[in-house]
């Protein structure tokens, strides 16, 4: 027999997992927390030997006593009904005009790309947006591409990295692209491909925390270049979606954009956003100065120049385009029997260069604003010693391990990064991007090392000392996070808001400054 849960003990759960989490179930969805907490209480039930009624789960999940208890409750009260390409306004939106500019924008300047899908669920979002980049960028190998997807469901997560799918996910998707990027299992489901598997990273990452994966992103030119959050917004209160907002909009880079689903736009009323309206959809870009604005996206696609326009029919305009008739053709795969194409338009701007993705968070490689001088064409000149730059084959040394590391290949950069310090072992710059390199490959362990070697030699770097207190965090070494992060406070406030810091490409003092103590809120005083 199922016992009654009273509004005071509905109350009771509903206050607990906002705290503990920030989901929001006001006095009108308590009904939903019910159905949640009634769904649960098997799992949690078996889990931890308790009477299988919602009562007796509410009072053990408000105990404390069982951590696992919220993990299994969460599991019940989110929802992961999605889909692959799921609004095909979106993909065309992205396929037709966000993307090409985006992409063309690149060129030259380090060719990386960055996306998150904030809310994840079982990962059909982040491999629909590796499917459709895959399909349209003629030379991805050459290209850095990192597409963070996190969810605070962990079993949301688990089947996402699976990659393992029922036809349900398939809805709509064509045989074609089906065959392309899924083999069969002898169970009647269908499996991803490596390659699409490798392009996306899946985190738990809870969007109410302080912390969030990327904590560099708040340079204007290294941050996410889109955002997705849709179907998650909805779940929090206003101050908190407010604060998200805000959160999303450090994080993404100059004239980024953010996505959500047509239900949650007026949750978006920043002001520094520009809400762009495309055929059937709405999205957010992010704006340089606060200046209420929204367009239509007729400005948007793609740009002349051979590397698109000369390449359509390889990728594009051809019967293995996912996306057919960028000029007002049709729209059919994955989609099949979709009608209607999309203006074509200029490019309103050109993304500055930024440098690549980490696989937790992002430490910025140098651009020719830095004092890695020229970018990938120039040398590189010491921030510690300026008046003292390395000898001719250290500069040409260092020039390639920045250009392979901005290419994606990272066990060239590793091994030319390892050259440069041979020859100049008292650098700590070398160090530092030898840290960033052991970083994007996932050995951690090891980057710990070198930037600990670059504090060694030069105690005040900041970005060193910034690098370990965020690496720690993700690691849940609260301690020694707290450490490093009161070092690079503590450097900062030293320095000029509108300092250079070295070895950044081009972030300022006073932008590490304001994302430092956001960081630093989740400590106590």
């Amino acid at each position: 027999m199922t016992l009654h849960i009273s509004d005071y003990l509905i109350s009771q759960l509903s206050e607990f997992i906002h705290a503990k989490t920030g989901l929001y179930f006001p006095e009108n969805r308590w009904q939903d927390l019910r159905r949640g907490i009634k769904a649960a209480s098997r799992d949690i039930s078996r889990e931890y030997g308790i009477a299988e009624d919602p009562v007796s789960c509410i009072q053990q999940i408000l105990s404390q006593s069982a951590t696992n208890c919220m993990d299994i409750l969460i599991k019940h009260l989110t929802i992961g009904e999605t889909y692959f390409f799921r609004d095909t306004n979106l993909f065309r939106a992205l396929e037709e005009k966000i993307l090409p500019e985006l992409i063309v924008s690149r060129l030259g300047k380090g060719k990386y790309l960055r996306f998150w899908s904030a809310g994840c669920c079982t990962g059909e979002e982040p491999y629909s947006l590796a499917m459709l980049i895959s399909r349209i960028l003629p030379d991805r190998e050459s290209w850095n591409i990192k597409i963070l997807a996190t969810d605070i469901n962990a079993s949301f997560l688990e089947k996402a990295k699976s990659g393992i799918y029922t036809s349900w996910s398939f809805r709509g998707m064509s045989e074609e692209m089906i065959k392309r990027y899924f083999r069969k299992r002898e169970n009647g489901c269908l499996e991803i491909s490596p390659a699409m598997k490798k392009m996306v990273i899946f985190q738990y990452h809870n969007l109410a925390e302080e912390a969030y994966p990327f904590p560099f992103s708040v340079a204007d030119s290294r941050g996410m270049d889109i955002i997705f959050c849709r179907n998650v917004l909805m779940y929090f209160g206003a101050e908190m979606r407010d604060e998200i907002i805000r959160r999303f909009f450090l994080s993404l880079s100059e004239k980024g954009w953010m996505v959500s689903s047509p239900s949650e736009s007026p949750y978006i009323h920043n002001s520094r956003f520009c809400s762009v309206h495309f055929s059937g959809i709405t999205v957010f870009r992010k704006m340089e100065t606060e200046t209420p604005m929204s367009k239509t996206g007729q400005g948007y696609g793609f740009p002349d120049t051979g590397y698109l326009t000369g390449k359509k029919s390889a990728y594009l305009n051809d019967k293995n385009s996912p996306f057919e008739g960028v000029q007002g053709g049709c729209f059919r795969s994955p989609f099949e029997g979709m009608q209607g194409g999309m203006s074509r338009g200029d490019v309103s701007s050109q993304t500055p260069p930024c440098a690549p993705l980490r696989g937790g968070f992002q430490v910025p490689l140098p651009d020719r604003n830095s004092p890695f001088e020229g970018g990938q064409e120039g040398c590189f000149r010491s921030p510690f010693e300026e008046e003292c730059p390395p000898s001719e084959p250290e500069q040409d040394i260092h020039q390639k391990a920045l250009a392979l590391a901005n290419s994606g290949k990272l066990h060239e950069a590793e091994s030319l990064c390892k050259k440069a310090i041979a020859a100049e072992k008292l650098n700590p710059a070398y160090h530092y991007l030898l840290a960033t390199v052991c970083q994007e490959q996932g050995r951690l362990k090891e980057a710990v090392r070198s930037f600990n070697h670059a504090l060694y030699l030069d105690p005040k770097f900041v970005l060193a000392h910034f690098s370990l207190g965020s690496l720690m965090q993700l690691e849940g070494k609260s301690d020694a996070s707290e450490r490093h992060l009161r070092n690079t406070l503590s450097l900062l406030l030293s320095m000029k808001s509108e300092d250079i810091l070295p070895c950044s490409g081009g972030m300022s003092a006073g932008k590490l400054l304001e994302l430092v103590q956001i960081m630093m809120k989740g400590f106590k005083s």
